[in-house]
């Protein structure tokens, strides 16, 4: 904690730990659209009233991103499930 950093003795966990580019890039949106709404005078009020860089904004950002994760590992725990079940996912008719 006094470091700010963490270790892993695993490099495995280190591995599935590691952010993708995908995550990087999540969070380099979010912290420009917050930087870009922020105002130095400190009184805590936004440049501008949008709501983009809102905490609004950033709740449903962070909700979007658990949902998507949440969903990602739903849909592989079914895919593993129904591997050996005979269940056929096809594009339709």
């Amino acid at each position: 904690i006094e470091t700010n950093t963490f270790e892993f003795r695993n490099p495995h966990l280190e591995r599935s730990a590691a952010l993708t580019a995908a995550d990087r890039k999540w969070m380099e949106e979010i912290i420009t659209d917050v930087n870009h709404g922020w105002d130095e005078s400190g009184d805590g009020v936004g440049v501008n009233l949008e709501f983009r860089g809102s905490d609004d904004y950033l709740r449903s950002k962070f909700e979007e991103y658990v949902y998507a994760a949440l969903s990602t590992i739903k849909y592989q725990d079914f895919l593993t499930k129904s591997a050996g079940g005979g269940v056929m996912i096809t594009g339709g008719s």
